[in-house]
């Protein structure tokens, strides 16, 4: 029964690394999409 603590542990680690992982890429996605707004708006707002 103590393989199955160990399981659920490194399961939950691992998961909960990922959740981390995926907030950290949706702040960056968002610092990304204001930087090239204002890129956009600084070169005149042409695509």
């Amino acid at each position: 029964m103590t393989g199955l603590w160990f399981l659920a542990a490194a399961y939950t680690a691992i998961w909960f690394a990922v959740v981390l992982y995926l907030l950290g890429l949706g702040r960056r996605a968002r610092t990304l999409e204001k930087e090239v707004a204002a890129l956009r708006s600084r070169a005149g707002g042409r695509d």
